[in-house]
């Protein structure tokens, strides 16, 4: 899949917070302008508490792991 924000080159990156894929640097800071996102998870915003309870686990938990 492609970067979608060049939307030239294969992504390497996705976002923690929206998950929208990147290719670069400048490509992961052009996408937190447009959107308006922190790209942080909410992990790092202390929005979520660090201990999950195994029943309360998603793909999302397992990927930032």
């Amino acid at each position: 899949m492609h970067c979608e924000i060049c939307k030239k080159i294969e992504h390497k990156y996705v976002c923690p917070r929206c998950k929208l894929r990147t290719c670069s640097l400048p490509c992961f800071k052009q996408h937190k302008i447009d959107k308006k996102c922190s790209g942080l998870s909410d992990i790092s915003l202390g929005t979520r508490d660090t201990y999950i309870d195994k029943k309360q686990l998603d793909s999302n938990d397992v990927q930032r792991d």
